[in-house]
């Protein structure tokens, strides 16, 4: 009965430990990897996300078959009916609602912010349209920083509080960048632009995207609890990447890193930022590995260091 149940079960154990091997070696690789080299880090932390799933994939169709089929009265599955072995029925229906649990979730996360992420977010935050005829000098920072980024304008939003906000939703023609009235009370133009820039940078690299298609796979896999240690490590590496992309569309390093002093000085304990990418986000220490948003003093010292490089615009 022992062997049955081993044997039975050998095949979930297996891919729970190889995931879980796959994803400590992708985040211990990461120390030989150039902490700059962000798209080959982002390359290295999907792999075992996307690995597990694929493993899933291959391994659950064959339970769920075998799931299904258990109240038949065919031979075959008689063991499985048979009271002595009534683990095996339960490795089996763990199994089964586990990954079921899991890709359902990670489906109807997916959908939603791919599909209807823009409306959900216009719903919460009750944002209010900017066209260029109101908001002329905004636009036009904003369409040339995309001019410059290789990317279509995004539509401008305005959300109506004394809270500064800034976030971006969506990819391509479909995107959008959010600001609220208290980020323009704080800031100056300079820190406006640098924040307009990091947000572009995050559209032109389909950071909303990559950070959906991330989160999905770690729901699809959520019994890889490395996980929900990849999947903030991604975030924060698409954060840094902004930072850098967008200091040399302004070719200001300075203003976006006085941006960032300067809002996280006036969140308090609120929370700065949307659902899907904000600027920045207030941190509690002992948390911050699950953190989708790095340590501010790590992102002012790269973008002083940019700035001591002498970036050219």
């Amino acid at each position: 009965m022992l062997d049955t149940l081993i044997g039975f079960a050998s095949r979930y154990i297996n891919l729970i430990l190889l995931s879980s091997i796959v994803s400590t070696g992708a985040l211990l690789g990461l120390r030989f990897i150039d902490r700059r080299a962000y798209r080959v880090r982002t390359r290295t932390l999907l792999l075992p996300l996307l690995g597990a799933f694929l493993f899933t994939l291959w391994v659950s169709p064959s339970c769920f078959i075998h799931w299904l089929s258990i109240g038949d009265v065919n031979p075959a599955h008689i063991v499985c009916n048979d009271h002595s072995f009534a683990q095996v029925r339960s490795i089996c229906t763990g199994w089964v609602v586990l990954t079921g649990t899991s890709f359902t979730l990670a489906t109807i996360q997916g959908i939603a912010s791919y599909f209807f992420g823009d409306l959900i977010v216009r719903r919460i935050y009750r944002i209010k349209p900017l066209e260029a005829s109101t908001a002329g000098d905004l636009y036009g920072v904003v369409r040339g920083l995309s001019e410059k980024a290789g990317i279509s304008t995004p539509k401008i939003g305005l959300i109506e509080t004394s809270s500064p906000q800034i976030f971006s939703v969506g990819r391509g023609s479909n995107s959008n960048i959010y600001v609220s009235v208290g980020l323009l009370e704080t800031l100056t133009e300079e820190e406006i632009e640098g924040s307009l820039a990091h947000e572009i940078a995050h559209i032109s690299n389909d950071d909303s995207f990559l950070k959906t298609f991330a989160s999905s796979l770690r729901l699809a896999t959520i019994f890889n609890l490395l996980g929900f240690l990849i999947e903030p490590a991604i975030s924060r590496d698409r954060e840094f990447l902004a930072d850098e992309e967008g200091a040399w569309l302004t070719g200001k390093p300075g203003a976006l890193a006085s941006a960032l002093l300067k809002l996280s000085e006036t969140t308090g304990n609120g929370r700065l930022g949307g659902p899907s990418l904000g600027l920045i986000t207030p941190q509690r220490r002992l948390l911050k590995v699950f953190s989708k948003h790095p340590p501010l003093e790590e992102r002012l010292r790269r973008l002083l260091e940019l700035g001591n490089n002498d970036l050219v615009v």
